[in-house]
């Protein structure tokens, strides 16, 4: 999928980004960042992070691209633990629904 199938996806990573208090880093199935819901990497460049380090978007064995959940602050919240991975990992679950029925929708 070319990167104009995420046209209009950076409001929707900037919500999220504020609805959960973290930063979410979209990139695309080249690994160049479509949308940073803090702005700090611009549209195209790469992401500064390793691949294994985002979520993938799948949808069967096609990938879309990925997401990276990285905290706001540079430390992070006291008393993490595995139940606040849990956690990111059920956001990342339905991130991953929101954005392929965004992206299915986009295209049709």
């Amino acid at each position: 999928m070319e990167r104009q199938g995420w046209a209009g996806v950076e409001p929707v990573i900037d919500q999220i980004g504020q609805l959960y208090n973290q930063r979410f880093v979209l990139v695309d199935p080249q690994g160049l960042v479509v949308a940073d819901s803090e702005g700090m990497i611009d549209v195209g460049a790469e992401p500064g992070f390793e691949p294994h380090e985002a979520i993938p978007i799948m949808s069967g064995p096609i990938r879309f691209g990925a997401v990276a959940v990285l905290p706001q602050a540079p430390a992070p919240a006291p008393g993490g633990g595995p139940a606040e991975d849990e956690s990111v990992s059920a956001l990342s679950d339905s991130i991953n629904r929101y954005l392929l029925w965004a992206v299915s929708w986009a295209s049709s």
